[in-house]
C-alpha cells in the first residue's frame, strides 16, 4: 500500500439498510479527494475475525463509527472499537477518531449519552452527519487532518446524504425503503453514481471537475447555450464560467455542442421561455451568441475552445474524463421558475459503464465532422 495513503476505518450498522448506505456515500466521497476508505463486513470466515480488523486498524489514521436510529453497536462494530483501543495504546497513537450520527439517533441512550459528555467537553469528536452545518465541519475537519484540503481542490462539496435525502425515506414501510435500496443498486451497477436534485446543487461538482482539467486534458459538453458552465459572470457568481476559462488558459481543450438558433425547437423554446420578448432579444438567443462571441473574439482560445450546432434538444451533457453529467431537457413551464432549464434531477454516471457509453455516443452522433469556431 501506497504509504503516503491517508486511511479512513469505518465502523458501520451493517444491518440497517440507512447505516449502510451513507458509510458506502462517505466511502465514496472521501475516496474522491484521494484518501481511502475501509469497511469490513461482517461474514462467516475461517480465520479470526479480530486478525481481520487489526491488519486494516493497523494501516488507519482515522476512525469513524457511525450510528442512525439504533445507537447500540453491534458485537461486530464492538470488535472493531476493541481492537481500535489496542492498537492505540500498543502504538501510542493519538486518539484520531470521530462519532457520526443522524438526526433519529436517540441521544438519551445510556450507551450513547457517555459520547455526548465527551462530545461537549471536548474529548471526543461528535458530529451529526445528516445536518448541513455539522458535516461541513466534519468533512472538512478530516480534509485538513489528512492534508487534502488545499487550494487546486476548490471547494468543498458536501456529500448527499447531509442535504436531507436520505430522511425523506423514513415515513415509508420497510419494503419500499428496501425497494428504493435495490433499485438504486441496481442502477448504481449500470453506472450511476449519484443524483443531483437540479443543475444548481450540481454546480459545485462540477466546478471541481472543471478545476481539475490539466494542459491536453479535453471537456464536452452539449446544451441549450451552455453559458452557465462556460462564461465567466459576475451577476451570476456560483456559475462555474470563470474555472472554465482558467483550465481553458492553462490549456485544457473544449468541444461545445449549442442548440442551433435557427432551428424550430430553438425558437419553440424560446417562445416559452420568454414570450414576451422577440426572438433575437430572447434569453436563448443572446446567452447563446454571448459564449460564441466570447470564445471566438479570443485569439488565446483559438483552437482550443470549437463550438458546434446541434438541432434536437433531448438532453444536457457534460463529458468528463471519469464521468458523465446528464440533464433532462423539457418545455414544461412552472411560474415560480424563471426560466425553463435547470429545475430537474442531474444525474451522474461513471466511466466506462453502460450509461456513460450510451451518452458519450449521444455526443459524437451529433458532432460534426468539420472544424468548429
Amino acid at each position: 500500500m501506497d504509504q503516503n495513503m491517508y486511511v479512513i476505518f469505518i465502523s458501520y450498522h451493517e444491518n440497517l439498510d440507512e447505516s449502510f448506505f451513507i458509510a458506502e456515500e462517505l466511502k465514496e466521497y472521501y475516496e474522491k479527494w484521494g484518501l481511502r476508505c475501509v469497511l469490513i463486513k461482517d461474514k462467516r470466515s475461517i480465520s479470526d475475525p479480530r486478525q481481520t480488523i487489526a491488519k486494516a486498524l493497523g494501516e488507519t489514521d482515522f476512525l469513524l463509527q457511525l450510528y442512525t436510529n439504533d445507537p447500540s453497536p453491534t458485537d461486530w462494530m464492538q470488535r472493531e472499537w476493541e481492537q481500535y483501543e489496542i492498537i492505540r495504546m500498543s502504538k501510542n497513537m493519538k486518539e484520531n477518531r470521530a462519532v457520526l450520527h443522524t438526526k433519529d439517533t436517540n441521544l438519551n441512550d445510556p450507551f450513547f449519552e457517555k459520547f455526548i459528555k465527551k462530545g461537549k467537553s471536548g474529548e471526543l469528536l461528535v458530529w451529526q452527519i445528516d445536518d448541513e452545518k455539522d458535516c461541513r465541519v466534519a468533512v472538512e475537519t478530516i480534509l485538513e487532518h489528512s492534508k487534502r484540503l488545499v487550494e487546486p481542490h476548490g471547494k468543498v462539496v458536501l456529500p448527499e446524504f447531509c442535504l436531507s435525502r436520505i430522511p425523506h425515506l423514513r415515513g415509508l414501510r420497510s419494503s419500499q425503503v428496501a425497494n428504493f435500496f435495490h433499485n438504486f443498486y441496481e442502477a448504481n451497477l449500470k453506472g450511476l453514481e449519484c443524483v443531483y436534485p437540479d443543475r444548481l446543487a450540481a454546480l459545485g461538482s462540477v466546478e471541481q471537475k472543471i478545476n481539475s482539467l490539466r494542459e491536453g486534458e479535453k471537456v464536452r459538453m452539449l446544451g441549450i447555450t451552455l453559458k452557465r458552465y462556460v462564461l465567466p459572470d459576475p451577476e451570476h457568481p456560483k456559475s462555474t464560467g470563470k474555472y472554465f476559462e482558467s483550465a481553458i488558459e492553462r490549456g485544457a481543450e473544449a468541444d461545445l455542442l449549442q442548440l442551433n438558433p435557427k432551428c424550430p425547437a430553438a425558437k419553440h423554446r424560446a417562445e416559452i421561455e420568454t414570450p414576451d420578448k422577440a426572438y433575437e432579444k430572447s434569453t436563448l438567443f443572446t446567452e447563446g451568441e454571448a459564449v460564441r462571441s466570447f470564445y471566438k473574439n479570443k485569439p488565446e482560445f483559438n483552437g482550443k475552445v470549437k463550438i458546434e450546432f446541434y438541432d434536437f434538444p433531448y438532453v444536457g451533457i457534460l463529458l468528463f474524463k471519469d464521468e458523465i453529467y446528464i440533464e433532462l431537457y423539457h418545455v414544461g413551464k412552472e411560474l415560480q421558475f424563471p426560466n425553463i432549464c435547470g429545475h430537474v434531477p442531474i444525474l451522474v454516471a461513471r466511466k466506462d459503464s453502460d450509461f456513460y457509453k450510451l451518452f458519450e455516443s449521444h455526443f459524437v452522433s451529433l458532432w460534426p465532422k468539420k472544424e468548429g469556431i
